[in-house]
């Protein structure tokens, strides 16, 4: 004989049982929107992205690079050149607007990406002794230095009509030959102070001071003036007397 339900029975049934089994149940969890992370997107779009971040309303930037004279000589008890200290630098930037350089930081990937993009619109130059150029190059990595685009070079101190220094001159030759190396390398700005610095000398008076050693130079060469007053004729003549400083250099290197 079948054991009849009582009324807590029937209750439990219709009410405490569905709960309790509702606990047990399994219910399907809603589907979670996954967003591709920065590194999933399409190398165009990063480019794209990277050209943003570094975007600036100037045609370029000029990093300049000296070495801090403020800072007391070390003492050197070594002839070790691993162990000798290291020349302290000071980094100016013209103009000096911000910059999103923490984004070279974030990974290796990224840093091979945006890098070059940086460097594009990006000139660097030394304010006083060109071979500071050179110390900045051995601090950059080699992917970094495969990637300068623009160089600064001034002979402002080869540029005295009276004797200059042998020390003076040899440094030069040594930066043109650096530079000359530089594969990434598509523009060399040559800086005069004024327009008088480049009128002051004959065309062979520029190449026998300078001039002949950026024959070493491959790289498209450009004028350009610290300070210019005057008007477009007259820019227009020094920018012709320019040509004839440099033109056919690579043939005075033997003279």
């Amino acid at each position: 004989m079948k054991n009849k339900l009582t009324t807590y029975d029937i209750k439990f049934r219709r009410k405490a049982l569905p709960k309790i089994l509702k606990l047990f149940r399994q219910t399907p969890k809603p589907e979670r929107t996954v967003f591709p992370g920065f590194l999933d997107l399409p190398s165009e779009i990063r480019l794209l992205i990277y050209r943003f971040a570094f975007a600036t309303t100037y045609d370029h930037i000029l990093v300049t690079v000296d070495r801090d004279r403020r800072a007391s000589r070390p003492i050197i008890n070594t002839d070790d050149p691993n162990e000798r200290p290291t020349r302290e630098l000071r980094y100016t930037r013209k103009p000096s607007i911000h910059l999103p350089v923490a984004l070279l930081r974030t990974n290796q990937q990224i840093y091979c990406e945006a890098l070059p993009v940086l460097y594009t619109n990006t000139i660097f130059s030394a304010s006083s002794n060109p071979t500071s150029l050179m110390y900045l190059k051995d601090r950059l990595s080699e992917f970094a230095r495969n990637n300068i685009r623009q160089i600064q070079l001034c002979p402002t101190s080869l540029l005295s009509q009276s004797f200059i220094r042998e020390r003076e001159l040899l440094s030069w030759t040594v930066v043109c030959a650096e530079v000359a190396n530089l594969p990434g390398l598509r523009q060399v700005r040559i800086s005069y102070p004024n327009a008088e610095m480049l009128k002051d000398g004959t065309v062979e008076f520029h190449r026998r001071r300078y001039a002949k050693w950026l024959g070493l130079v491959r790289a498209e060469k450009s004028l350009v003036f610290d300070v210019f007053e005057g008007s477009a004729e007259e820019r227009e003549e020094c920018r012709r007397q320019f040509i004839d400083i440099i033109q056919d250099t690579d043939d005075t290197l033997g003279e």
